[in-house]
């Protein structure tokens, strides 16, 4: 379990540029190099049944919440997964992790009460989601990187898939579209805009759980 703020900051990468995407992070002044072995990310996501964590995001309400179960690799097989309570304001955002001890069947009615049931999040956590049912699933291919001071976290994410949890078909993002995204927590704001500073791509707004609902839907 923690509770850092940071900054997320997502910049959209697809067409051609994506040729000089890894050629600008290996001569970006911070000296990226990779953190560890790529591997693939599954999430399912949990909304109102209004959709109100959606069009929080959409309107761009500055305080607004995003919950999630999280696990890698194979996706049929859900092993160590964490539930994540991602929290933004403004600028800047958290997450609150919670380890789930009990397997999850994906083919079954997934509850998140029962998901809850089987992690440390105190009562509190488990009344304030009470009202918040499965809404998408996604799942992409990452690789991760880190500056050569440790300060700033950079992950490319591709493959992205996205699937309704109303049908069992995926919808996927072209073949050239990349996600990347600088992480790095509030007192290191110097490194990671200095980080950015020297990345010539546009900073974008996007979500992969808004986009997944917009294509899913």
């Amino acid at each position: 379990m923690n509770d850092i703020w940071r900054y997320e900051t997502k910049i959209v990468v697809k067409d051609s540029s994506v040729s000089n995407l890894m050629n600008e992070i290996y001569t970006n002044p911070l000296m990226f190099t990779t953190l560890f072995s790529p591997r693939m990310v599954n999430n399912l996501y949990f909304d109102t049944l209004d959709f109100d964590h959606f069009h929080d995001h959409i309107y761009g309400y500055p305080k607004r919440s995003k919950v999630r179960l999280r696990w890698y690799g194979d996706f049929n097989s859900i092993q160590n997964a964490t539930l994540e309570i991602k929290k933004k304001d403004g600028t800047v955002g958290s997450k609150i992790s919670f380890p789930a001890t009990e397997s999850i069947n994906l083919s079954g009615s997934i509850s998140l009460l029962d998901i809850l049931k089987s992690t440390p999040a105190p009562l509190q956590t488990r009344e304030s989601l009470s009202n918040l049912v499965p809404s998408l699933y996604n799942r992409y291919h990452r690789t991760y990187y880190i500056s050569a001071n440790e300060k700033v976290r950079l992950t490319i994410d591709s493959e992205i898939n996205h699937k309704s949890v109303h049908t069992s078909f995926w919808t996927e993002e072209p073949n050239d579209l990349k996600i990347v995204e600088f992480k790095y927590n509030q007192k290191e704001f110097f490194d990671g805009e200095r980080a950015l500073k020297n990345f010539s791509f546009v900073q974008d707004k996007s979500s992969k759980y808004i986009r997944g609902l917009l294509r899913t839907t």
